[in-house]
Protein backbone atom coordinates (compact mmCIF):
# COMPACT_ATOMS: atom_id res chain seq x y z
CA UNK A 1 0.00 0.00 0.00
CA UNK A 2 1.45 3.37 -0.93
CA UNK A 3 0.77 7.08 -0.88
CA UNK A 4 2.32 10.44 -1.73
CA UNK A 5 2.79 9.50 -5.40
CA UNK A 6 4.43 6.13 -4.79
CA UNK A 7 3.28 3.06 -6.76
CA UNK A 8 0.33 1.35 -5.11
CA UNK A 9 0.83 -2.26 -4.11
CA UNK A 10 -0.07 -4.61 -6.92
CA UNK A 11 -1.39 -1.89 -9.22
CA UNK A 12 1.53 0.12 -10.54
CA UNK A 13 -0.61 3.25 -10.22
CA UNK A 14 0.63 6.32 -8.37
CA UNK A 15 -1.66 8.38 -6.19
CA UNK A 16 -1.28 11.32 -8.55
CA UNK A 17 -2.80 9.16 -11.30
CA UNK A 18 -6.00 8.51 -9.33
CA UNK A 19 -8.66 10.69 -10.93
CA UNK A 20 -11.79 9.09 -9.52
CA UNK A 21 -13.07 6.56 -7.02
CA UNK A 22 -14.42 3.23 -8.25
CA UNK A 23 -17.99 2.84 -7.08
CA UNK A 24 -19.35 -0.73 -7.25
CA UNK A 25 -23.14 -0.81 -7.20
CA UNK A 26 -26.18 -2.61 -8.59
CA UNK A 27 -29.59 -1.42 -9.80
CA UNK A 28 -32.18 -0.71 -7.12
CA UNK A 29 -29.78 -0.50 -4.16
CA UNK A 30 -31.01 2.30 -1.84
CA UNK A 31 -27.68 2.47 -0.01
CA UNK A 32 -25.84 3.01 -3.28
CA UNK A 33 -28.36 5.67 -4.29
CA UNK A 34 -27.85 7.52 -1.00
CA UNK A 35 -24.05 7.40 -1.22
CA UNK A 36 -24.13 8.38 -4.91
CA UNK A 37 -26.14 11.48 -3.99
CA UNK A 38 -23.77 12.36 -1.13
CA UNK A 39 -20.65 11.98 -3.26
CA UNK A 40 -22.30 14.10 -5.92
CA UNK A 41 -22.94 16.81 -3.33
CA UNK A 42 -19.25 16.66 -2.43
CA UNK A 43 -18.31 16.68 -6.15
CA UNK A 44 -16.14 13.62 -5.67
CA UNK A 45 -15.41 12.11 -9.11
CA UNK A 46 -16.84 8.60 -9.38
CA UNK A 47 -16.43 5.76 -11.88
CA UNK A 48 -19.55 3.67 -11.38
CA UNK A 49 -19.54 -0.08 -12.07
CA UNK A 50 -22.69 -2.24 -12.10
CA UNK A 51 -21.73 -5.64 -10.65
CA UNK A 52 -24.80 -7.26 -12.22
CA UNK A 53 -23.64 -6.20 -15.66
CA UNK A 54 -19.94 -6.92 -15.06
CA UNK A 55 -19.20 -10.31 -13.52
CA UNK A 56 -15.51 -9.51 -13.16
CA UNK A 57 -16.55 -6.53 -11.03
CA UNK A 58 -18.82 -8.81 -8.99
CA UNK A 59 -15.85 -11.13 -8.41
CA UNK A 60 -13.76 -8.15 -7.30
CA UNK A 61 -16.41 -7.17 -4.75
CA UNK A 62 -16.63 -10.74 -3.45
CA UNK A 63 -12.87 -10.76 -3.03
CA UNK A 64 -13.02 -7.54 -1.00
CA UNK A 65 -15.94 -8.53 1.21
CA UNK A 66 -15.00 -12.15 1.77
CA UNK A 67 -17.62 -13.69 -0.46
CA UNK A 68 -20.59 -11.30 -0.44
CA UNK A 69 -21.68 -8.94 -3.21
CA UNK A 70 -22.21 -6.07 -0.78
CA UNK A 71 -22.77 -2.68 -2.38
CA UNK A 72 -21.90 0.08 -2.34
CA UNK A 73 -18.24 -0.90 -2.26
CA UNK A 74 -15.83 1.92 -3.02
CA UNK A 75 -12.20 1.44 -4.05
CA UNK A 76 -9.62 4.24 -3.95
CA UNK A 77 -6.20 3.00 -4.97
CA UNK A 78 -5.31 0.19 -2.54
CA UNK A 79 -8.13 0.99 -0.11
CA UNK A 80 -11.62 -0.45 -0.17
CA UNK A 81 -14.66 0.75 1.78
CA UNK A 82 -17.62 -1.57 2.18
CA UNK A 83 -20.95 0.25 2.52
CA UNK A 84 -19.21 3.46 3.64
CA UNK A 85 -20.47 6.89 4.49
CA UNK A 86 -19.41 9.86 2.41
CA UNK A 87 -17.15 11.08 5.23
CA UNK A 88 -15.09 7.88 5.09
CA UNK A 89 -14.77 8.14 1.32
CA UNK A 90 -13.63 11.74 1.69
CA UNK A 91 -11.07 10.82 4.37
CA UNK A 92 -9.54 7.98 2.33
CA UNK A 93 -9.52 10.18 -0.76
CA UNK A 94 -7.58 12.81 1.20
CA UNK A 95 -4.96 10.18 2.10
CA UNK A 96 -4.74 8.45 -1.29
CA UNK A 97 -5.40 11.31 -3.73
CA UNK A 98 -4.97 14.67 -1.98
CA UNK A 99 -4.79 16.43 -5.35
CA UNK A 100 -8.48 15.57 -5.82
CA UNK A 101 -9.50 16.80 -2.37
CA UNK A 102 -7.92 20.16 -3.07
CA UNK A 103 -10.42 20.61 -5.91
CA UNK A 104 -13.46 19.94 -3.74
CA UNK A 105 -15.70 22.85 -2.67
CA UNK A 106 -15.51 24.00 0.95
CA UNK A 107 -18.41 25.73 2.67
CA UNK A 108 -17.84 27.64 5.90
CA UNK A 109 -19.86 26.84 9.01
CA UNK A 110 -21.84 30.12 8.88
CA UNK A 111 -22.81 29.43 5.27
CA UNK A 112 -23.98 25.92 6.17
CA UNK A 113 -25.99 27.29 9.09
CA UNK A 114 -27.64 29.97 6.97
CA UNK A 115 -28.50 27.55 4.18
CA UNK A 116 -29.89 24.99 6.61
CA UNK A 117 -32.07 27.42 8.60
CA UNK A 118 -34.47 27.44 5.65
CA UNK A 119 -35.66 23.98 6.74
CA UNK A 120 -37.09 24.88 10.18
CA UNK A 121 -38.57 28.08 8.76
CA UNK A 122 -40.42 26.07 6.10
CA UNK A 123 -41.60 23.54 8.69
CA UNK A 124 -42.93 26.37 10.88
CA UNK A 125 -44.79 27.85 7.92
CA UNK A 126 -46.41 24.50 7.09
CA UNK A 127 -47.19 23.90 10.75
CA UNK A 128 -48.75 27.36 11.02
CA UNK A 129 -50.82 26.85 7.88
CA UNK A 130 -52.18 23.56 9.21
CA UNK A 131 -52.81 25.07 12.64
CA UNK A 132 -54.88 27.95 11.26
CA UNK A 133 -56.90 25.79 8.86
CA UNK A 134 -57.83 23.41 11.70
CA UNK A 135 -57.43 25.45 14.91
CA UNK A 136 -58.96 22.75 17.13
CA UNK A 137 -56.27 20.20 16.17
CA UNK A 138 -53.00 19.94 18.07
CA UNK A 139 -50.27 19.11 15.55
CA UNK A 140 -47.99 17.06 17.75
CA UNK A 141 -45.24 16.53 15.19
CA UNK A 142 -44.78 20.26 14.57
CA UNK A 143 -42.32 21.01 17.39
CA UNK A 144 -40.51 17.70 16.88
CA UNK A 145 -39.86 18.39 13.20
CA UNK A 146 -38.87 22.02 13.74
CA UNK A 147 -36.44 21.10 16.51
CA UNK A 148 -34.80 18.40 14.37
CA UNK A 149 -34.86 20.01 10.96
CA UNK A 150 -32.07 22.61 11.26
CA UNK A 151 -29.44 20.05 12.22
CA UNK A 152 -30.72 17.46 9.75
CA UNK A 153 -30.75 19.99 6.90
CA UNK A 154 -27.14 20.95 7.67
CA UNK A 155 -26.18 17.27 7.54
CA UNK A 156 -27.87 16.85 4.16
CA UNK A 157 -26.30 20.02 2.81
CA UNK A 158 -22.82 18.95 3.94
CA UNK A 159 -23.35 15.36 2.67
CA UNK A 160 -21.10 14.24 5.54
CA UNK A 161 -21.58 14.23 9.31
CA UNK A 162 -21.09 17.65 10.88
CA UNK A 163 -18.97 18.15 13.98
CA UNK A 164 -20.61 17.28 17.33
CA UNK A 165 -20.31 20.93 18.37
CA UNK A 166 -22.07 22.18 15.25
CA UNK A 167 -24.72 19.46 15.58
CA UNK A 168 -25.38 20.51 19.18
CA UNK A 169 -25.51 24.19 18.19
CA UNK A 170 -28.00 23.56 15.40
CA UNK A 171 -30.09 21.24 17.56
CA UNK A 172 -30.24 23.92 20.26
CA UNK A 173 -31.22 26.52 17.68
CA UNK A 174 -33.91 24.24 16.30
CA UNK A 175 -35.22 23.65 19.81
CA UNK A 176 -35.43 27.40 20.42
CA UNK A 177 -37.34 27.93 17.16
CA UNK A 178 -39.70 25.06 17.97
CA UNK A 179 -40.42 26.34 21.48
CA UNK A 180 -40.98 29.84 20.16
CA UNK A 181 -43.39 28.62 17.50
CA UNK A 182 -45.25 26.43 20.00
CA UNK A 183 -45.82 29.50 22.21
CA UNK A 184 -46.53 31.98 19.39
CA UNK A 185 -48.99 29.99 17.30
CA UNK A 186 -51.58 29.52 20.09
CA UNK A 187 -51.45 33.26 20.80
CA UNK A 188 -52.53 33.75 17.19
CA UNK A 189 -55.49 31.38 17.43
CA UNK A 190 -54.00 27.91 16.98
CA UNK A 191 -54.63 25.04 19.38
CA UNK A 192 -52.81 25.29 22.73
CA UNK A 193 -50.02 22.83 23.52
CA UNK A 194 -49.69 21.50 27.08
CA UNK A 195 -46.38 22.75 28.47
CA UNK A 196 -45.12 19.26 29.30
CA UNK A 197 -45.89 18.11 25.77
CA UNK A 198 -44.00 21.07 24.27
CA UNK A 199 -40.92 20.30 26.38
CA UNK A 200 -40.98 16.60 25.53
CA UNK A 201 -41.49 17.20 21.81
CA UNK A 202 -38.79 19.87 21.58
CA UNK A 203 -36.23 17.81 23.48
CA UNK A 204 -37.00 14.68 21.44
CA UNK A 205 -36.66 16.56 18.16
CA UNK A 206 -33.45 18.30 19.16
CA UNK A 207 -31.81 15.07 20.35
CA UNK A 208 -32.84 13.21 17.20
CA UNK A 209 -31.69 16.03 14.92
CA UNK A 210 -28.32 16.36 16.64
CA UNK A 211 -27.73 12.62 16.52
CA UNK A 212 -28.60 12.38 12.81
CA UNK A 213 -26.39 15.37 11.97
CA UNK A 214 -23.31 14.00 13.70
CA UNK A 215 -23.59 10.29 13.02
CA UNK A 216 -21.36 8.44 10.52
CA UNK A 217 -19.57 5.11 10.22
CA UNK A 218 -18.26 2.56 7.71
CA UNK A 219 -16.13 -0.54 7.33
CA UNK A 220 -12.71 0.01 5.78
CA UNK A 221 -10.58 -2.84 4.43
CA UNK A 222 -7.53 -3.10 2.22
CA UNK A 223 -8.33 -3.75 -1.41
CA UNK A 224 -7.42 -7.27 -2.40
Amino acid sequence: MGSDGRALEGTGVSTTEIESVTFYTRPGCPFSAALRWQLGRLRIPVREVDIWADRDAAATVRGITGGDETVPTVVIGPRALVNPGAAEVQAVLAAQAPHLVSRLPVRSVPVRMLRAVVAPVLVILVWGALAFTSPSTVHHLGPVLVAASWAVAARLDAAVPVSPRLAATLATGGAALAAGAAVLLPSMGAAQFPVAEIVLAVVAGAVAGGWIAARGGAHDVSAR
